[in-house]
């Protein structure tokens, strides 16, 4: 059928497909886009024909909801932080005797106390999870040759462990890792060399939501946990240039100065990191 065939035909349909959202548009146009571009470079098409056809974007993309003490609790007492039926992603959300630990356990756990990103927790070696200065942390880096990988410069931090993730057994979940001879903390996480880490996660982790009654719309997402985490920092009395040094972004006090190039230690301390990741706490979880 023609376009328009198609769309006469949806609207006789007792239930039409949903209109497509212009942010997917803009996702889906964007992969064509870039394959487009690779047949140009290698003379497989004289030009590519879906070029500046993205449409404009309706605001920010960024924008996410953050989770609220209710949603958390729900989140963190469903099935698959306690119990589940089974270690399929459809069985994770109903109630049985399987324990599930691996990174879907741990992903958001790390993200809610810490407030790094999917991919940056899920490409962790067992070796980037040490004690330096007496404090325990994740070093979050890119190394070239292993996939590991961060978004920016800045990205590449020291990240203190919060209390909580100790007390849920974090580094006891180390520790076994290691004894198996694994490199990768999540051995099961493919890293690949381009493209995003943990994809299938996110993607797997939204529906869960939605499906444990948490998710009630577009806003509110696996990358929410992130969100959250700034938001209970910021209540708990710190700035943003504090918050930035644990979270991994680039502000115009972060990025490198001439001071920034003396020394070894990373600006913002370990023990100061430590400070503001213990300062956020989530009543009832």
């Amino acid at each position: 059928m023609s376009p328009a065939q198609v769309i006469t035909a949806n609207k006789a349909l007792e239930k039409p497909k949903p209109t497509l959202s212009r942010q997917t548009v803009r996702r889906y146009l964007s992969s064509l886009g870039g394959f487009c571009r690779w047949m140009v470079k290698n003379d497989y098409l004289a030009s590519n024909p879906v070029a500046d056809m993205l449409p404009s974007k309706t605001g920010p993309t960024h924008k996410r909801d953050t989770f609220t003490d209710g949603q958390l609790k729900a989140v963190f007492t469903s099935p698959l932080f306690t119990t589940c039926r089974g270690h399929g992603w459809h069985d994770l959300d109903q109630p049985g005797n399987v324990a599930v630990r691996d990174h879907r356990y741990w992903i958001p756990l790390i993200m809610l106390y810490s407030g790094a990103r999917p991919g940056e927790i899920a490409q962790l070696f067992v070796t980037d999870v040490r004690e330096q200065h007496g404090i325990w942390a994740m070093f979050i880096n890119a190394e070239e040759g292993t996939g590991k990988r961060t978004k920016t410069r800045g990205s590449q931090r020291s990240v203190p462990l919060h209390s909580r993730l100790l007390a849920l057994g974090l580094l006891d979940h180390v520790r076994d890792i290691a004894s198996r001879g694994e490199r990768q903390l999540f051995p099961e996480v493919e890293l690949p060399a381009i493209g995003q880490i943990a994809a299938q996660f996110s993607r797997e982790f939204n529906r869960y939501l939605v499906r444990i009654g948490v998710k009630d719309g577009p806003k509110l997402v696996t990358y929410s946990f992130r969100h959250t985490f700034v938001d209970r920092a910021r209540v708990a009395g710190f700035m943003d240039t504090e918050i930035a040094l644990v979270a991994g972004h680039d502000t115009g006090e972060n990025k490198r100065t001439m001071t920034g190039g003396y020394g070894r230690e990373q600006q913002g301390t370990l023990e100061r990191r430590r400070q503001v990741v213990e300062a956020v706490s989530y009543p009832g979880i």
